[in-house]
């Protein structure tokens, strides 16, 4: 791990903050070969005090696949009010096993309203209750969307299969 800043700027915004510790807890001298830069051309990207250099959409990705590190994604959803949630690849489940996923999901999703029922009780939502909460419902999200790309691809699958039939002749009498 890099040495970094502990203190950020109160002028940076969340994004700028997530990249600038992404980099530099990963190591900008390790990570600069992996996106094509050099390693202080890397620093100023990601220094939004540093001119010209700025940090590209392109190369915020690349950074997130080189670290496995989301912070920049999730910084960039929390700004926008959205939430990003890592979906599973279930693309090559069978039916039955996908079957099998949409019931765990109905097991996770009753887990997730027991959490609730339970930290209502008392009329008071604690910090460890609220964070079982919001864990469950990011899981249960989660394998929702999983399902649904599954099933997307299939519907995908079959237009590739439709697409590629022949159209059938029909015999002319002669």
């Amino acid at each position: 791990m890099s040495q970094h800043r502990t203190e950020i700027p109160a002028h940076w915004t969340p994004v700028q903050e997530a990249a600038y510790l992404t980099v530099h807890e990963y190591g900008s001298k390790a990570l600069a070969p992996l996106v094509g830069k050099s390693q202080r051309y890397l620093d100023n990207e990601v220094n939004p005090d540093a001119e010209p250099a700025k940090l590209g959409l392109d190369d915020a990705v690349a950074i997130q696949h080189a670290t496995r590190d989301y912070r920049i994604l999730h910084a960039m959803g929390q700004t926008l009010g959205h939430a990003c949630v890592q979906v599973a690849d279930l693309s090559g489940v069978s039916d039955v096993q996908l079957l099998d996923s949409i019931l765990e999901w109905d097991v996770d999703i009753g887990q997730t309203k027991a959490a609730i029922r339970e930290a209502l009780e008392d009329g008071d939502v604690s910090e460890e209750e609220y964070r079982r909460i919001e864990k469950e419902v990011f899981e249960d999200f989660a394998r929702e969307l999983a399902v649904l790309q599954r099933l997307r691809s299939l519907r995908e699958q079959k237009k590739a299969r439709n697409t590629n039939r022949v159209p059938h002749r029909e015999r002319t009498r002669g």
